[in-house]
């Protein structure tokens, strides 16, 4: 009995070619014409009616799949857009495989992503699966073609299933103190998951950022809940060159390579388990990389702004006391 493929889900804007590098690379991919691709086309701002009408112009030109259905956003929104294709195709087939404009993919990364959909859709440890690995300060120990588990989410390439996904909710203040008082969590963060989470989830309490990825992350710091991570890696990042929303070129030190010949070996352990070695080596390509540039002087403002309603707070309670 052949097993249902999962859809492509493809989220893009206005950067043609980016898009232009992601399709090709797609269209490598061994199961490329036995999958269905939809590509959610988020709509234009002001200024930018001639980039968008660019992308879908080249979008209604693209073959090599299945089948290929174009969503056109009237309205812009990234989040209505992204999370809009997520949604609509979970709520349909239960399964997705996800990418943004700005990811390109090794040959094997559909065939990896559905294996893994289907290894683990019964495993409730599983939280989602990703195609993408960082750039590792220290060789891991494991094999190529090794898989993992930590519990940080990574959406450059991603694999899950609607119950998963029907699980993450937006951060409060509350969420965040809650997980400063469980040690599990801390101690997840500080030894799996990387020390640039915390300030990224604080932010997203704070409503200065709205990122699905730190949603995932809080989920999974609190429950434990993991992510597959193939060795090496089958998807690269191409946007961390100044022109995403969220990314800058900060995390372009630890943007995975992938072979473009590498051979199909990756195997899936019977045990989901934790390597604690190398979850603490992949927590380390993170240490440096913390907030920076547009996030960070968003967190910056948000906390003086926090500071500033304390104080003028105080400074009213002082005077209705009549101190």
């Amino acid at each position: 009995m052949s097993v249902e493929l999962a859809p492509i889900c493809l989220s893009t804007y206005a950067r043609l070619q980016h898009l232009q590098q992601t399709i090709a690379a797609l269209q490598k991919n061994a199961l490329a014409k036995q999958s269905e691709l939809y590509v959610c086309s988020d709509g234009p701002k002001i200024g930018d009616e001639e980039k968008v009408a660019a992308v879908r112009s080249y979008l209604r030109a693209i073959d090599g799949f299945k089948a290929v259905h174009i969503i056109e956003r009237e309205s812009n929104s990234r989040t209505a857009n992204n999370r809009g294709g997520l949604r609509m195709l979970l709520d349909r087939f239960g399964k997705v495989i996800y990418l943004e404009e700005d990811v390109v993919t090794a040959p094997y990364f559909l065939q990896f992503m559905n294996d893994a959909l289907v290894r683990y859709q019964e495993e409730k440890k599983i939280f989602s699966i990703t195609g993408w690995c960082p750039k590792f300060k220290e060789t891991l120990p494991l094999p190529n073609g090794s898989i993992f588990f930590v519990p940080r989410f990574c959406g450059w390439g991603l694999g899950i299933w609607k119950d998963r996904f029907d699980k993450i909710k937006a951060i409060s203040a509350d969420d965040v103190e809650s997980l400063k008082k469980t040690p599990a969590a801390l101690k997840r963060i500080r030894e799996q998951m990387g020390s640039d989470l915390m300030p990224m989830i604080e932010a997203e309490a704070l409503g200065n950022i709205n990122a699905l990825d730190v949603r995932c992350c809080y989920y999974q710091a609190m429950t434990g809940e993991l992510t597959v991570y193939p060795y090496p890696a089958l998807t690269r990042n191409i946007g961390l060159d100044g022109t995403g929303v969220h990314c800058g070129t900060e995390l372009s030190e630890i943007n995975g390579e992938f072979s473009e010949v590498f051979t199909y070996e990756y195997s899936f352990p019977e045990k989901v388990v934790v390597n604690k070695k190398v979850a603490k080596v992949y927590a380390e390509a993170f240490v440096s990389s913390a907030p920076k540039g547009k996030l960070l002087a968003k967190i910056k403002r948000a906390l003086l702004n926090k500071i500033r309603r304390i104080f003028f707070r105080r400074q009213n309670n002082i005077r209705e006391s009549g101190h």
